[in-house]
């Protein structure tokens, strides 16, 4: 893309899946494929990481490309992005623009860069047309490599190249989402990260929301929205891999927030969809609660004397919240919740209002 910012909406999926879907009649568009390498730079300690940004040089055969990217701020899918054509693989900032090499220069605050991890995909790229909008559509399929780690890559990348975001969130709404194709906002950069360092992720909390004070009913609380749903999505990876119990807290939190500002679209602007979304993300928090409810009552008992009777009390609740957990898991990435997720973002698009 050009430099500014990128509006993508990236699906996990099953290998399976993205077969599947590159035979959809409706994703059939003009396209191409390539193979491209990837090494994304840092400094020995991490220094872009920390600040958010992810510097890569791609490869594909045609030609060498340098790339820095900043992690997404009011919208899980809009990200800024620079690029640049380079001479060879080599790292050289100068190639980017001013705006970037300063991000780069001040975040890396004087250390060394150096390569951190590679990615290789092979890439089926389309361009099809969804209601007045073109979409690039992206099969992604390879591995990223760490230190001698590596994780798969499987995915479909949804790149709004013009026209409207409520025809990309349409066009994911009419693909078949579930336990093989879910939205995901781990990025490959984030994947490589946990490779090089083998740190689990952490939980993420909410962002503040800058409001400007002449902003309108609509345009605030769609931009709640989008922040509560991105802080949900952040924190999936420490629930659905790690099991963490203060990311099934943050999940919460998030859809706490997301709720109030569906009661207050109804009650401001009478939309008669709030409630019915209200009601849908209750009963998914009722779910959450349970799992978060068992994890502080062990941490409690936790504190406890050592008894026989003790012990036991804690091997039940134990076994009971990692069913409860599998719980959590199973709604996230059932059907009918991801159809939530990506139609809770598109009721908000639709509000209108600057």
């Amino acid at each position: 893309m050009a430099n500014g910012h990128e509006i993508e909406l990236k699906l996990a999926a099953s290998a399976a899946m993205l077969a599947q879907l590159r035979s959809m009649d409706m994703l059939q568009g003009e396209g191409r494929t390539r193979h491209f390498s990837t090494v994304y730079y840092d400094t020995p300690d991490q220094r872009l990481a920390a600040a958010h940004l992810a510097l890569r040089i791609r490869e594909d055969g045609n030609g060498c490309e340098i790339t820095l990217k900043r992690a997404a701020t009011d919208k899980a899918i809009s990200r800024p992005e620079w690029n640049a054509a380079l001479d060879g693989p080599q790292l050289d900032l100068g190639a980017l623009p001013a705006e970037a090499a300063r991000l780069v220069i001040k975040a890396a605050k004087g250390a060394d860069l150096g390569p951190v991890f590679n990615l290789d995909v092979d890439r089926d790229v389309r361009v099809v047309a969804f209601g007045r909008s073109k979409i690039e559509l992206a099969f992604d399929e390879g591995r990223v490599t760490a230190g001698g780690r590596t994780a798969p890559v499987c995915e479909l990348e949804l790149e709004l190249l013009s026209g409207s975001l409520k025809d990309l969130l349409g066009l994911v709404r009419a693909l078949p989402l579930g336990p093989e194709l879910y939205w995901s906002t781990t990025s490959k950069s984030a994947v490589g990260y946990r490779l090089a360092d083998g740190t689990p992720p952490v939980a993420v909390k909410a962002r503040p929301i800058r409001l400007p004070a002449n902003i309108g009913t609509r345009a605030a609380l769609r931009r709640i929205v989008w922040s509560s749903i991105g802080q949900f999505l952040a924190n999936v990876d420490a629930l659905m891999i790690f099991s963490l119990p203060e990311g099934l807290h943050q999940m919460r939190v998030a859809l706490r927030r997301l709720r109030v500002a569906l009661r207050l679209a109804h009650e401001m602007l009478d939309d008669a969809d709030a409630p019915v979304l209200d009601a849908e993300w209750g009963a998914a928090i009722g779910v959450m609660g349970t799992a978060r409810d068992l994890d502080v009552i062990l941490t409690r008992i936790g504190k406890g004397p050592d008894t026989e009777t003790g012990d036991d009390v804690r091997r039940a609740l134990a076994e009971e919240r990692v069913q409860a957990y599998a719980s959590v898991m199973r709604l996230i990435q059932s059907a009918s919740f991801q159809h939530l997720l990506v139609g809770t973002v598109h009721w908000a698009e639709h509000l209108g209002g600057p």
